[in-house]
């Protein structure tokens, strides 16, 4: 490449950065229109003002843009040289296949979280620590899926002393997670999952808990518009089943509405490219669990904690499922419950800081 047609290069390429910069900000669309659109070979690229590089730009004139005439004395832009390569790391968006959520074999994800809810006010503070590993068999078919899920979560608690309960706490269950397909649209999700719930000092027969899910999935509109019905079988001391369902609406590729209980999420795509894609995202969470403990009188009790979670969020998307995700939240409705004396100990609301990657 000779000096002539690499200071073509470099003058086009900076006039590209200022000019789509100028245009995003001058003219305010969503992302899922195209910035953009490819037209006929041969034919310069057409913005979404409908004006090629070559018209005028009477409705912005003065302003800089990629619509907005430029000066003749420039050099010509160099062969194959596309403003769109500037939006979105250099990729339409209806040129981009969608990101897939699984991968094809053995291994599916390795999940790790940590969490913070801090003591505010001398109340109840919590560290959690959460790990998930989930591997797929083909039982009895691929079509028929097994997840295999071993989960390992642990709790540190910090509270006033005046409440009985001990300084850490851990669940752990091995989940069979089987999911049928009936046709293109019914599929189900039913699982199994025996676990141990309870401190690092006693482990009595209360300890051990089979939980589980039903839940029947009806694709009226496969990947855009679903609708989820089941139970969650919690086998806790406050809840032995919840009701689970919802709807999963996706009106477009930048937005995913998961209008689900107990657990629902509205998010928004600001930025994509190259199998990956970045979300903004608010949700909501029921939580909490039951465990098995010594008190400090020596007696071995089962404790409960519950609460309820709202949270703010960004993700990044990887293709074949791999996430990274940071949540501010606020979480409130915050109980501890005793089985033995039948006491509950409410706390104040507090704040939630968590961290999640997903490989």
């Amino acid at each position: 490449m000779g000096n002539g047609t690499r200071t073509a290069t470099l003058l086009w390429t900076l006039i590209g950065l200022i000019t789509a910069s100028g245009s995003q900000l001058l003219v305010a669309q969503t992302r899922s229109t195209p910035m953009f659109r490819p037209g006929p070979t041969g034919v310069p690229p057409v913005d979404r003002l409908g004006q090629s590089w070559t018209e005028p730009a009477s409705n912005l004139a003065g302003a800089v843009g990629p619509n907005v005439p430029l000066d003749p004395t420039l050099p010509p832009p160099p062969p194959g040289w596309d403003p769109a390569v500037f939006w979105s790391d250099g990729q339409p968006d209806e040129l981009l296949p969608p990101l897939t959520t699984h991968r094809n074999g053995f291994f599916q994800y390795l999940e790790v979280s940590a969490a913070w809810l801090p003591q505010l006010g001398g109340e109840l503070g919590i560290t959690e620590v959460k790990t998930d590993l989930t591997v797929a068999l083909p039982a009895p078919t691929p079509r028929f899926p097994l997840l295999v899920s071993p989960v390992f979560h642990y709790y540190s608690l910090a509270g006033p002393t005046t409440i009985d309960a001990p300084p850490e706490v851990f669940e752990t269950w091995l989940e069979a997670m089987w999911v049928p397909s009936i046709g293109e649209r019914w599929r189900g999700f039913l699982s199994v999952a025996p676990g141990v719930y309870a401190d690092f000092d006693t482990y009595g027969s209360d300890a051990f808990r089979m939980t589980g899910r039903a839940i029947v999935n009806y694709r009226w509109r496969p990947d855009q518009l679903e609708l989820y019905a089941g139970l969650l079988y919690l086998n806790r001391n406050d809840y032995l089943m919840l009701p689970a369902g919802g709807l999963l609406w996706v009106p477009n590729r930048d937005t995913r509405l998961e209008i689900f209980f107990p657990k629902p999420k509205l998010a928004r795509r600001y930025r994509w490219g190259q199998r990956f894609e970045d979300w903004v995202y608010v949700g909501g969470e029921f939580g909490g669990n039951t465990y098995w403990v010594r008190r400090r009188s020596g007696v071995e009790d089962l404790i409960t904690l519950r609460d309820w979670r709202i949270y703010l969020g960004t993700e990044r998307k990887w293709d074949g499922g791999s996430r990274l995700q940071l949540e501010l939240g606020y979480i409130f409705s915050r109980v501890i419950e005793y089985r033995g004396d039948s006491k509950s100990y409410p706390f104040d609301d507090t704040l939630m800081l968590r961290l999640t990657w997903r490989l």
